[in-house]
């Protein structure tokens, strides 16, 4: 324990955590923000500080701009409602998602039918997608599944050099998948996008039953219609079991889909609604961009902070102090003070790491 201390990369590494909490507090600001800018004046209490100005809409509307989202307007939520109460045309959705068998787009012909396809089905498509393993960041991604409420289902194979259906930079119409900012962020990797309003079934399911462990596809299939998905390709890095890593995504997307419906339903029941809607999905593409950017770090700034004595010191205990100060000494650390018995009944010692950041350490009293 004692040995990091003195080494500069776990200091390196601290500050570095610390960037990022920064970067999570920053976010919840900006959650917390839009949430109370959405509040009606009634539900406001003064602050005290003289006359608030209790216009809400407009500081919506600032937030959402600075984050690169649009508001829908009154109309555009009548539509989407419109379009959400819609009930699926399957008589046995299990069925369906247990059997999905997608049409796997070979060529340009295939790829402008798929465009056809989703041109004429608005809403009303869900997105899945085959990744290879890997850190969220490096993962391959292998294709996209989607899904109409009628059951038919495709699988679009990723290729570098394949422009995807121009459907994908739309922004007339929502986009319904199961932890999309997954797909987002590998799209956009790859000079991709995914426009359109998110509807995040992972999210919506989380927000409706916060106590579940996990917010899986196959538990939401299991729940709301009985059904188990097919089970995810073994080699699907490989390529030698496309079929199988196809009908996967597609279940995944017509699954989302089709449990859509349900779950705006509970959260509307449970006063949700609009936090979902006008909240919690806006953000959704800023949180996707905010993990491609990442933290920059300054090189120079680093080294400042870490110069002597700009760190607070840092404060350890020991059972015995005596043999912990000569591994030190003889380690080399620079002596600020020897062990020294103090009023209170401790005795401490005090030393600088490498970087000359102070080091305080105590033996509590012998009970």
């Amino acid at each position: 324990m004692l040995d990091m201390l003195t080494d500069p990369g776990v200091w390196v590494a601290f500050v570095t955590l610390t960037a990022l909490e920064i970067v999570l507090g920053i976010d919840n600001i900006i959650f917390i923000s839009i949430l109370i800018d959405r509040l009606p004046p009634s539900s406001i209490a003064p602050t005290g500080f003289g006359p608030a100005e209790q216009e809400t809409g407009g500081g919506l509307q600032l937030s959402l701009d600075l984050l690169g989202g649009k508001p829908a307007t009154g109309e555009e939520r009548l539509e989407a409602e419109a379009v959400r109460s819609q009930p699926s045309a399957l008589t046995d959705p299990g069925g369906a998602i247990e059997h999905a068998d997608p049409r796997i787009v070979r060529d340009d012909h295939e790829l402008a039918e798929l465009e056809t396809w989703l041109a004429a089905q608005g809403d009303a498509v869900g997105l899945g997608w085959a990744a290879g393993a890997g850190r969220p960041l490096e993962r391959p991604l292998l294709g996209i599944g989607l899904a109409g409420a009628d059951g038919t289902t495709w699988y679009l194979p990723w290729h570098d050099d394949r422009p995807l259906p121009s459907w994908f930079e739309r922004d007339d119409r929502a986009v319904t998948g199961h932890d999309l900012k997954q797909l987002i962020t590998m799209l956009a990797q790859r000079g991709a996008q995914l426009r359109g309003t998110p509807v995040d079934t992972l999210v919506a399911s989380w927000m409706v039953n916060p106590s579940l462990r996990a917010q899986t596809l196959d538990d939401l299939a299991a729940a709301q219609f009985g059904a188990t998905l097919p089970e995810r390709a073994v080699q699907a890095e490989t390529g030698a079991e496309e079929v199988a890593t196809a009908r996967r995504a597609a279940a995944e997307a017509l699954t989302s889909l089709l449990v859509r419906p349900q779950l705006e339903a509970e959260l509307a029941d449970a006063g949700l609604g609009d936090l979902f809607g006008e909240v919690e999905m806006p953000l959704l593409p800023v949180l996707a961009r905010m993990e491609l950017a990442g933290i920059a770090i300054d090189g120079d700034a680093l080294a400042a902070l870490l110069a002597k004595g700009a760190l607070n010191g840092a404060h350890f205990h020991t059972d015995d102090l005596d043999a912990t100060f000569e591994k030190l000494r003889a380690a080399g650390a620079e002596i600020v003070q020897e062990p020294t018995e103090q009023p209170w009944g401790t005795r401490d010692c005090a030393v600088r790491d490498p970087s000359g950041n102070l080091v305080r350490i105590d033996q509590p009293p012998a009970d």
